[in-house]
């Protein structure tokens, strides 16, 4: 760590991101007293996504009908493939 000119500041280096940090706040107070912003990304997407499964899924089963006549696929095909599209949105 490096301190500024004024001695108020200092400098600390996480490996590829210089941070200016105040004395009052160091990495690891900082790191104790919040939580990682990157899990309320995760959980703000995991919410959207869930939410638009509840208004898209149903109108899926629109097509199987138009599906099963235009390839000659049966229905169970039809549906596995949607639910293994589900599945996969969901991880």
């Amino acid at each position: 760590m490096a301190t500024s000119a004024g001695g108020n500041r200092e400098w600390w280096y996480n490996g590829s991101i210089h941070v200016l940090f105040r004395h009052s706040v160091t990495p690891s107070a900082l790191s104790r007293s919040r939580v990682y912003y990157g899990w309320w990304v995760a959980v703000a997407i995991s919410f959207v996504s869930f939410s638009q499964v509840a208004f898209f899924n149903p109108v899926l089963g629109v097509f199987i009908a138009p599906l099963e006549a235009e390839f000659g696929w049966s229905r169970g095909v039809i549906a596995g493939a949607l639910s293994l599209g589900t599945l996969a949105g969901a991880l």
